[in-house]
């Protein structure tokens, strides 16, 4: 993503970050445009990894992309469905992280949400259940702003 367009658009990246001590699954993932997880909280990693670039302010034809935590699960789900905490039980919304397109525009790209043993992960990747057959497509969320990272 050119830095030019990162500016004009006002966006911000969608960091992957990892936490290996998940009593559950042996690991989590956390989608989030937040840049001081790994200060506050050492256990959780920054992989190098953007799952895409969001808008920071809503524009016409972009819907919110919500940040969700379940504290029992230890399960962050990066989604834009709009009642997560509402239709289960358990689950807090924390955020707006920010802005995604609800339609396809020029230069965006699809924001899966995946599922698999409990944990949710969001990614631009569209290869994610052909690499790692265990993980389920939940939902399109929308369309991001790609990384600039290779598929895997």
């Amino acid at each position: 993503m050119k830095a030019s367009k990162i500016n004009e658009l006002k966006l911000k990246p969608l960091y992957l970050y990892l936490n290996d001590g998940n009593h559950y699954i042996g690991g989590n993932h956390y989608t989030t445009t937040l840049t001081d997880i790994v200060e506050k909280y050492p256990e959780w990693k920054y992989n190098g990894d953007i799952e895409g670039y969001v808008l920071e302010e809503q524009l016409d034809g972009t819907i919110p992309l919500y940040e969700y935590y379940h504290d029992e699960a230890f399960d962050h789900y990066t989604t834009t469905l709009t009642n997560i905490h509402i239709a289960y039980k358990g689950w807090l919304r924390l955020r707006i992280a920010g802005y995604i397109y609800k339609e396809p525009k020029m230069e965006t790209t699809m924001l899966y949400d995946y599922g698999a043993f409990g944990d949710h992960y969001t990614s631009d990747d569209p290869n994610v259940c052909q690499n790692w057959p265990a993980w389920k497509f939940l939902n399109l969320s929308g369309y991001v702003y790609p990384s600039d990272r290779e598929t895997y």
